[in-house]
């Protein structure tokens, strides 16, 4: 195998790494939601009971304490996501100055900013990452909300 057939394979691999860690937080986040919806519906519908079934303190503590494990997992998840996103890109942005020289870069339109590495926060690089965190957070705060209103 040619260096430059090693070069093209790695870069091959590391677009098929960012393809799958930016793809990743949204379905960990749908399942994530999914799960928060599920036991609060759980909840209303004891509520809904004849007679309702009340909750004690220490059932509504669980049920947090579980809620925030849920969330703990979830961040971490997104932070290593946007950490392997981050290596693979810079990976992807090191092999392309390699393998493309000026004149190809030219030729095949290539724009500059894809050789351009931009120094950032490694937990957050781009707006999205900090999305997803924002979105973690409001769906975990209106859970425990909801469970210690309702329940």
């Amino acid at each position: 195998m040619e260096e430059t057939d090693k070069k093209r394979y790695i870069l091959d691999q590391s677009n098929i790494e960012i393809e799958h860690v930016r793809s990743w937080p949204t379905k960990v986040m749908a399942f994530y939601v999914t799960i928060n919806f599920g036991i609060m519906s759980a909840v209303i519908a004891l509520q809904k009971l004849d007679p309702p079934i009340q909750l004690s303190y220490g059932v509504k503590t669980i049920i947090t304490l579980i809620v925030f494990v849920l969330t703990f997992l979830m961040l971490y998840i997104l932070c290593k996501s946007n950490k392997n996103y981050i290596i693979h890109r810079e990976l992807q942005m090191d092999l392309q100055k390699k393998l493309f020289n000026d004149d190809e870069r030219k030729e095949y339109r290539i724009p500059s900013f894809w050789f351009e590495k931009k120094e950032c926060c490694n937990y957050i690089k781009y707006p999205g990452w900090l999305f997803y965190v924002c979105f973690v957070i409001i769906v975990t705060f209106l859970m425990v909300t909801g469970i210690f209103i309702i329940g």
